[in-house]
This record gives structure tokens, sequence and C-alpha cells, in this order.
């Protein structure tokens, strides 16, 4: 797998190889980016600052992985990133700040659509300008891709694999292989399972597909900031390393933690790294052993999505779980009851909620603004 500039050829050639055809696996344990993705572009750079290499709209190259890509020394790296400022004539921006949207979009509204896939989880995020997210993508092998096509989506800037229980990548494999994908984040802990394999081979047909083991590192897509918590590693189960997401939308915040159990969670919040969010995708499908008092202090959101299956053997979610979350004052949905959910969100931090049948028409609307946020 490659990560490599636009068609039109960089005046200095830059393309990035990591080991090759496929990436170091060092690099992907070892590295805490920040990745900017912009129109299918992937730079890759160091943490706390954004690499002095950007496309300018006649300079289109990327210099971000080459440090260890290439496996040069550091001083060959410093006068390879050196000779690339001297032919960029754009500013860089400092602190790891996303890219101005070139298309006036920044203000815009952020769309979440937590889709009604049964007994397990797909969610497709879409920024103010357009480009799109999906988190897991359901136990079912083609109802996820449908569901995208359905509403338009052709390319996909990135996807995250949560974890790799087959209700989470049951529809994978089809996602892969029916649309384009930019990058794609997976927790790294092997499932021995037929679904796994297949997800495997899906990706292994993508040669200029970005493949990411989960480490801590932020990627900018458009106006929206989407960060990656990696697993506090408190077991070597899957559900105990499911990958964490914030996404951030100026006021707005939406956290998601697969199917991460009080472990995974109070490990997380023991280590500051969870902030106060709007939105929270109720972890583990609401059962009781996905969330605790402590949690629902520490996210204190406005809107509590539940992903679950009607009639589930499971018994999910837990009266426990939604006694908990309505207490807090979080407005609770789930699946099975109100179908796919979607949420508007502004900059502001103001959102609007809709119930969809199928998507194919709102059930039910009702509007809120969002909590003041804290970083963590």
């Amino acid at each position: 797998m490659r990560c490599r500039s636009s068609p039109a050829a960089a005046p200095l050639g830059f393309i990035c190889f990591l080991g090759g055809t496929h990436f170091d696996p060092s690099f992907l344990r070892s590295s805490q980016a920040t990745l900017v993705m912009d129109a299918g572009l992937v730079e890759c750079l160091k943490p706390g600052r954004v690499c002095p290499c950007r496309f300018a709209a006649a300079v289109p190259y990327l210099c971000g992985m080459i440090h260890r890509a290439a496996r040069v020394s550091t001083r060959v790296a410093r006068l390879l990133t050196a000779i690339a400022i001297a032919a960029a004539p754009v500013a860089a921006q400092a602190g790891g700040e996303a890219p101005a949207n070139r298309d006036g979009a920044a203000g815009g509204i952020l769309r979440i659509r937590q889709l009604d896939v049964g007994q397990g989880d797909a969610a497709l995020i879409t920024t103010p300008d357009g480009r799109h997210i999906l988190i897991d993508a359901g136990p079912h092998a083609h109802n996820v891709a449908a569901l995208l096509r359905r509403v338009g989506v052709d390319t996909l800037a990135l996807v995250v694999a949560s974890h790799n229980h087959a209700d989470h990548i049951g529809g994978m494999p089809s996602v892969l292989e029916a649309f384009v994908v930019r990058a794609y984040v997976e927790n790294g802990i092997p499932q021995a399972t037929a679904i796994y394999r297949r997800t495997l081979a899906a990706l292994e047909r993508e040669p200029d597909l970005l493949f990411l083991q989960a480490t801590d590192r932020t990627f900018a897509i458009g106006s929206v900031t989407v960060r990656i918590l990696a697993s506090p590693r408190v077991s070597s189960s899957q559900n105990n390393n499911s990958v964490g997401v914030v996404i951030e939308h100026g006021g707005f915040r939406a956290l998601y933690t697969g199917d991460s159990e009080i472990p995974q969670l109070a490990g997380w919040r023991q280590l500051g790294r969870i902030p106060r969010v709007t939105l929270v995708k109720v972890a583990h499908h609401g059962s009781r052993n996905g969330t605790d008092p402590l949690w629902v202090r520490a996210t204190a959101p406005a809107i509590a999505l539940i992903s679950v299956g009607r009639q589930n053997g499971y018994g999910h979610p837990s009266p426990h779980v939604e006694l908990l979350w309505r207490a807090s004052g979080a407005q609770l949905y789930r699946t099975d009851r109100h179908g796919t959910i979607e949420i508007e969100a502004g900059v502001d931090g103001r959102f609007t909620v809709r119930e969809w049948a199928l998507l194919d028409a709102p059930r039910s609307k009702s509007n809120g603004s969002a909590p003041p946020a804290r970083t963590p």
C-alpha cells in the first residue's frame, strides 16, 4: 500500500512509500501522527505541527511520511524537508490546524447518520463540504453498502472499524469493493473468522488505500477534525480494544467507542483522554458492561444513541443503562425504536435530530444545543 500525491507529477517527485508496496508495521505502531485529508490528499505529519509541505494548486506533492518511510537519516530527512519548503510558496500552519476549507463550507452543517442495521453498528458522517466517514459497517453483508449508495456516497475519505467482530465489520468487504476508500483504521487485533479474512482480502485489493492501525492521531477532513483514540490496552479482548473516535465540528463533538466495556472506558477516562461531548454513541449496544455513572458524568452528552437490534437475544439495551443516560439529561435514541437517527449540527453546537424510517422520510424532529465543551 502506498501514500501518494495526485496524478499530476510533483516537481520534486515526492511520493511516499512505506516498506515498498506495504506499510512498515513498526511505523503504524509507534507513530503518533496527524493526518490531513483534503480531496484525496493524505499528509502524514509529526505530532503537534503541520508539515510545511502543503499542496499548492500548482505544486501537488507530499512529504510527510518520508522520514520513516524511506528510512533515511535525520540529517537527510531535514534536507529533503528544507527543499520541499523552498519549493512550496504556501505558509505552514502551526499546531496541527486543519487547512482552510476551499469551498467556504467550514461554517456549514455536519451530518451524522446512525444507521439502523439491526444488532450491530454503522454510522455515516458527512462533512459540510460533502466528504464521508464511515464508522463500522454493520452485521449484514450488503445492507450498509446499499444504504450508502442510496444517499449518494461514492467515496469514503475515512473508514474506521472499531473492532473486528462480525456485527461491526459484516458489511465491510462490500463497502471496500463498492466505494473508493482513502484511509482505513482498525484496532490491529486479528480475529480468526471468515468475515475478518474477507475484510483483509478486500483491503489487499485496494493498493492505494492508506491502512493504519489505531494509534493516537488526528485527521482533518475538510473543516471537521477526527481524533483517533488508541486503546489503553487494559486487556487483549476485541471489545476492550475498540477504536475510539472523537468528531469535532466547532462547538459540536461526537464520541464513538465501539463495544468498549467499562475497563477500557475507565482507562481512557483516567488518562484524561475523554472530553465532554454533545453526542455519545453508547458503548456495546447499551449493555450494562458498557456504561457506568463515571462515564456518563465524564462525557455529559446532550444526545445518547444506542445502536441495537429489535428483540435481540442479548437483552440489549440494559434498562439500567437507559436510566443512567436519561437521568443525566441526555436525549436517548434507539435504532430499534427510532430507525436511522440523523443529527445535523452547526459550528455553534446547535443540532437537530431526525428519526428516519429506512431513510425514506423523517418520522419526527427535535432541536437542541450543545453544552459548553471542555478539552480533555
